[in-house]
């Protein structure tokens, strides 16, 4: 975390923890001003369908990672839309495991209202 882009070199590390589980794949991180007094800060894992989030401002201890409808994919990226600032773009191509298992989605996106992600089950999706 770094109040300015110049200064992440001189920040402290922070590590994504939940449950023993770190996203670990083309991470991608945005803010969203929905969720809180804070926001959120949401990080995506191409390897996993879920996205981790944050609503204290970064803390280490508070985060959760949260189910979506969108699938792990290769280099999967997030995106907030500027006049829809609840609403989490994820995209990407397919994974080699994908194409090597004979599927040839070359492009999938997805958009989710973050604040349904914020509070729905994992089971629902």
């Amino acid at each position: 975390m770094a109040d300015s882009p110049l200064d992440f070199r001189f920040s402290k590390g922070r590590p994504i923890v939940i449950n023993g589980v770190a996203p670990n794949a083309s991470p991608y991180v945005v803010w969203s001003p929905v969720g809180g007094p804070l926001g959120t800060i949401v990080v995506s894992d191409a390897d996993k369908r879920s996205v981790f989030t944050n609503r204290a401002g970064g803390d280490p201890d508070k985060w959760e990672e949260h189910a979506t409808p969108a699938g792990a994919v290769y280099s999967r990226a997030i995106q907030i839309f500027k006049k829809k600032p609840d609403h989490l773009l994820v995209y990407g191509g397919e994974t080699y495991d994908g194409r090597a298992l004979g599927l040839h989605t070359p492009f999938s996106a997805t958009v989710v209202n973050l604040n349904k992600v914020l509070k729905a089950d994992a089971e629902k999706w």
